[in-house]
C-alpha cells in the first residue's frame, strides 16, 4: 500500500462516544471523530475547520514550513514521524530517543533532517503535533483540558497549559470557550 494521500482527511462518524473509541480512531489515523447524532450543519462546519487548519495530517504548523511544497518523500518521512509520535504519545518515556530509534536513525541525523524540514528542533516538532491534537480534540467539543493534555502526552496540566499557550496565544480553557462562540 502506499499509505493515504495526505491531502485525504478522515472523518469518523460514530454513534459511540467514549474517550476509548476516541482515542482508538485517532490511533487508527483519524483526523477527526464525531458522534452522532450530529447536523448536516454542525458536519459542514467541522469539515470547513479541517480544511482550514494548515494541514494538520503533515504538521506543518511552524511559520517557515506553511508555504513549502514536500517532495513525495519528505512528506512520507513526516508522515511517519507523526505516525509514530501518536503511537507513542501516551509511553511513559515517549521522547527524542524513541523517536529516533523507530526510525532507525541516529539523534543527530533525526535533529538535522527535521530542523531542515520544518526549521524547528525535535522537541518543538513533537510539541506542535501534540497541540494540534489537542485543538484538534477541542474542535469535537472535547473540553476536559485535563483528559485532553493526557491524550496528547502531556505528564502534567500545567506543562500543557504553557505549550498550550505558547502555540495558539490563549490556554486551553480562553480557546474552548472562543469555541462555543464560534458555534452559535
Amino acid at each position: 500500500g502506499e499509505g493515504r494521500n495526505a491531502d485525504v482527511k478522515v472523518i469518523v462518524l460514530s454513534s459511540l462516544s467514549s474517550d476509548d473509541e476516541m482515542l482508538r480512531a485517532y490511533q487508527e489515523g483519524a483526523d477527526m471523530y464525531l458522534s452522532k447524532p450530529i447536523s448536516l450543519k454542525m458536519l459542514r462546519h467541522h469539515v470547513s475547520h479541517l480544511h482550514s487548519e494548515q494541514d494538520i495530517s503533515l504538521m506543518l504548523v511552524s511559520p517557515s514550513t506553511q508555504a513549502r511544497n514536500f517532495n513525495q518523500e519528505e512528506r512520507k518521512f513526516l508522515l511517519r514521524c507523526r505516525t509514530i509520535i501518536n503511537e507513542s504519545l501516551m509511553e511513559e518515556d515517549f521522547g527524542i530517543e524513541t523517536l529516533a530509534r523507530k526510525l532507525a536513525m541516529s539523534h543527530s541525523s533525526l535533529y538535522k533532517k527535521i530542523k531542515g524540514l520544518t526549521g524547528v528542533s525535535i522537541i518543538e516538532f513533537i510539541n506542535e503535533y501534540k497541540i494540534c491534537k489537542a485543538v484538534a480534540l477541542f474542535r469535537q467539543g472535547m473540553t476536559n483540558v485535563q483528559t485532553v493534555g493526557e491524550m496528547c502526552g502531556f505528564r502534567d496540566i500545567k506543562t500543557f497549559r504553557e505549550a498550550f499557550k505558547k502555540r495558539m496565544n490563549m490556554p486551553p480553557k480562553q480557546f474552548i470557550q472562543s469555541l462555543s462562540r464560534d458555534d452559535s
